[in-house]
């Protein structure tokens, strides 16, 4: 039995990390503005042209978890109400004398909350369902610029990007699906009466929820894994092959490792995984439940945040895909192969920033602005 301070304030507990995360992710966006529009002036017309193409994706995210944050405090709003509101009527009836709950269990008239109960439960599925949509939303913006990323990565290699990019159209396929159920339920919910034959469907639509919820978490979570295990492999070894070429060495520095993980974007995989692991839980009771609801609000801004620390990376010019500049094709230097189709000689620099640097520079400390 949840106690008075519990059923009051877990709803604002549920998206309490969302409005933090949400809070970082527009501190983020708002680096991501400067640092492009003021430090890329002066950069070529194609640059600047995907710069732009960065924001708009950016902006279009944050409107998203503007969305769902706003959403997910009205429905948070609606439960507190509904469980106010509940407490103080029990506690009403609690307080009335025997003769009086005699009288009402004798007569069967047992009196209301005063609300309107099917009002508000409308109200609070439909939230949940824009919150759905936000939510699916911000998946399929988020897989497909980890799958941008790939292509770019891997130089286009499609004996690897194309797989990753089948499992990203399927599981846009299983999101709509996903998104028709649950607009199905909310109509039926709303349904008063129910006509025969209804039942069934309703029954059958309940029960498709929950493994087309689990469907596109799990597809989600193995495309953006295979991105990042991809990603992170990729850059690994032009980071050792470029600090081999400039030290001699294949030393491999904690920066690399932490680079590495940032670009492949680890931390949304590990927040997919955390999301399959508390909805796919055996025994659904109220504390997994929370878990739940905590780590699904929580990935529409982490999602954003994973992008925008790849794009800072990126408008400072020290992101791996953007800054390899080759020497001459005159040169007699030996090519060494990297992973992908198009080849990265030896003498082969991993520019860091964006203008002129010189040879024997560690690659770690190239960065300038």
């Amino acid at each position: 039995m949840l106690s008075l301070a519990d059923n009051l304030f877990t709803p604002f507990w549920l998206i309490l990390p969302e409005i933090v995360l949400y809070g970082a992710f527009a501190v983020l966006l708002s680096l991501d503005i400067y640092i492009i529009v003021t430090k890329q002036r002066h950069s070529e017309s194609n640059a600047a042209r995907s710069n732009i193409i960065v924001l708009a994706v950016g902006a279009l995210m944050f409107v998203i978890a503007t969305l769902h944050v706003c959403t997910s405090l009205y429905h948070a709003y609606l439960l507190n109400y509904i469980n106010a509101v509940d407490l103080i009527w029990d506690s009403f009836l609690d307080q009335l004398s025997e003769s009086a709950q005699e009288c009402i269990s004798r007569n069967s008239s047992m009196p209301q909350p005063p609300y309107d109960y099917q009002n508000l439960l409308t109200k609070s599925a439909v939230s949940q369902e824009i919150e759905m949509v936000a939510f699916v939303v911000q998946l399929w913006l988020g897989d497909g610029f980890m799958l941008f990323r790939l292509w770019k990565v891997w130089n286009n290699d499609k004996r690897v990007v194309l797989p990753v990019s089948a499992g990203f159209l399927a599981n846009i396929a299983m999101g709509i699906v996903l998104l028709y159920i649950d607009r199905i339920n909310i109509i039926f919910e709303s349904a008063d009466p129910i006509y025969p034959g209804e039942d069934k469907l309703i029954r059958f639509m309940g029960n498709m929820t929950a493994p087309t919820s689990l469907s596109v978490f799990a597809v989600s979570f193995v495309v953006h894994l295979s991105c990042t295990v991809l990603i992170a492999a990729r850059i690994f070894y032009l980071y050792r092959h470029i600090r081999r070429h400039l030290h001699g060495s294949r030393r491999t520095s904690p920066m690399a490792v932490a680079i590495t993980l940032l670009e492949s974007g680890a931390i949304y995989s590990i927040s997919m995984f955390c999301l399959l692991v508390t909805y796919s839980a055996e025994s659904y009771t109220y504390m997994e439940w929370f878990y739940y609801s905590i780590v699904m609000n929580a990935i529409v801004p982490i999602i954003g945040i994973a992008f925008s620390l790849i794009v800072i990376r990126m408008g400072l010019g020290i992101t791996t895909e953007m800054h390899f500049q080759t020497q001459d094709t005159t040169s007699r230097e030996p090519i060494a192969r990297s992973a992908g189709p198009n080849p990265i000689r030896t003498n082969s620099i991993m520019m860091f920033a964006q203008g002129s640097s010189a040879n024997t520079e560690d690659p770690e400390l190239k960065t300038s602005f």
